[in-house]
């Protein structure tokens, strides 16, 4: 057609006069014989391009799913990410929180500790005072017997009199 022809006339102006003054040309015979070789080899480079034309149609159809694809994955990845964010908070908050159980944990055992000391110093204390008890249970009983046998005493004594009274 008429860009085959446009073709040729871009080769046989290469078989006119030379730039430079040179006016002697190639044959007509060899410019058509290049003219042609030049028309085929348009012809093979119109069809690789129509090849390659269709073949990227053929892979472009896909594009639009592939493309909706790729936009779901990276929505996907989106809402993981946030996900992954969400989680991240959470995973700080409960350390956080963790953390201060073991706080409260550690002042507990403290004040257990403390406690245990208190206890122990409240046995003591309990021991020393029913042994204090005793003692004095036992001082008590000593001066009851004490006075039971003063009693009994200051009795024989009366009785003694009282028999010394009525017999002169």
């Amino acid at each position: 057609g008429a860009s085959a022809d446009g073709a040729g006339a871009v080769e046989l102006a290469a078989c006119g006069p030379r730039p430079g003054g040179a006016t002697e040309g190639l044959p007509a015979e060899e410019c058509w014989h290049r003219h042609r070789e030049a028309v085929e080899a348009l012809k093979g480079l119109r069809a690789q391009v129509e090849l390659v034309d269709s073949q990227l149609q053929e892979l472009s159809e896909g594009l639009p799913a592939l493309r909706e694809a790729t936009e779901v994955g990276e929505q996907g990845v989106r809402d993981l990410a946030a996900r992954a964010d969400e989680a991240r908070q959470r995973h700080a908050a409960l350390l956080a929180e963790w953390g201060k159980v073991m706080d409260a944990g550690g002042s507990c055992d403290a004040e257990l500790e403390n406690f245990a000391s208190r206890l122990s110093e409240a046995r003591s204390s309990l021991v020393s005072e029913r042994s204090y008890r005793n003692s004095l249970r036992g001082s008590i009983q000593g001066l009851i017997a004490s006075l039971t046998a003063l009693d009994n005493h200051l009795d024989s004594l009366e009785a003694g009199d009282g028999q010394g009274s009525s017999s002169p």
